[in-house]
């Protein structure tokens, strides 16, 4: 599904935006890890239908964090805050790229 491909996307950008701006120490780590974590869940929700729970998990996380960590540069605290809702929005889509129809109906949740 799109949805998956489009949260690959988004968290790849994380990644890479973490090295765009200066950022502190736990901020930068923050957007690398998370990154990384959410594009590893993006492609296994692109076979596992609930795999998107932890991409929403992360997305929520990231949004919080973005709060509480040391802030750096104010671009790159909006694009931590767009990415995550994005990333929040995209991952509460259903459905996967590679399930049989039987199968994504079951999961669906």
């Amino acid at each position: 599904m799109a949805a998956r491909t489009l949260g690959l996307v988004l968290s790849l950008w994380l990644f890479v935006s973490a090295f765009a701006w200066r950022r502190p120490p736990a901020s930068f780590a923050n957007a690398c890890l998370v990154g990384l974590a959410a594009a590893v869940a993006a492609l296994a929700g692109m076979s596992r239908a609930r795999a998107r729970f932890v991409a929403a998990a992360l997305s929520a996380w990231l949004l919080v964090s973005a709060f509480v960590l040391p802030r750096g540069p104010e671009l790159a605290f909006r694009n931590d805050v767009v990415v995550a809702v994005l990333m929040l929005a995209v991952s509460l889509v259903p459905g996967t790229m590679y399930l049989r129809d039987a199968e994504s109906r079951r999961a669906h949740v």
